[in-house]
């Protein structure tokens, strides 16, 4: 038999980058060997490459939610549009009502909100204020005085007695009625 030639540099780099022989289907698989540690080893590595791509998702995600506005909370009465000036034709529960919905929209603290009242009230109601805002320290507080000082002062009978003694005008709408009953009837007393 004659001498086995050894392959040079260039068959040797020809063979490196052809792709390995796969063997055909009909030959029994190769049996593979882990040990236990191994495995461990293995399964170790793919949790921690895993958690580390993971926190790296989290904090792109928690970068790019940062909201760029400029979101500052009114949390005072500076940008509500009602105003109570006091007036007789002007109706104090309306007034109390519309505060008190912007005071829970806004998210307006109690202490702030009875400091910042003031921003509200015009004329005699101002210089009402300026005559209580010491003795007041709560919002419902606040809220009693208002009553109290420009509320609906007529005994319940003598509402109805008042309510009742034109009845229902010709071409008044008989909603409008019923609106007016259901105020006086909600009224705190």
């Amino acid at each position: 038999m004659p001498p086995k030639k050894m392959p040079n540099s260039e068959e040797r780099d020809a063979r490196a980058a052809s792709p390995p022989h796969v063997p055909s289907s009909d030959a029994p698989p190769a049996s593979v060997c882990f040990r236990p540690e191994d495995i461990t080893m293995l399964i170790d590595t793919l949790q921690r490459t895993q958690l580390d791509a993971f926190r790296e998702l989290l904090d792109s995600v928690r970068q790019s939610a940062t909201p760029t506005f400029d979101h500052r909370p009114a949390n005072n009465f500076s940008r509500c549009k009602s105003v109570f000036s006091g007036r007789a034709d002007e109706s104090v529960e309306g007034f109390i009502d519309a505060i008190e919905s912007y005071r829970d929209a806004a998210n307006v603290p109690d202490d702030v909100a009875v400091k910042g009242i003031s921003m509200l009230l015009t004329h005699t109601a101002a210089t009402w204020w300026q005559g209580i805002k010491h003795q007041v320290s709560t919002w419902e507080d606040v809220i009693s005085n208002l009553r109290s000082a420009f509320g609906d002062r007529r005994p319940p009978h003598r509402i109805y007695v008042d309510l009742f003694a034109d009845g229902q005008q010709p071409m008044e709408k008989t909603e409008a009625i019923i609106c007016q009953i259901d105020h006086f009837c909600v009224r705190p007393l």
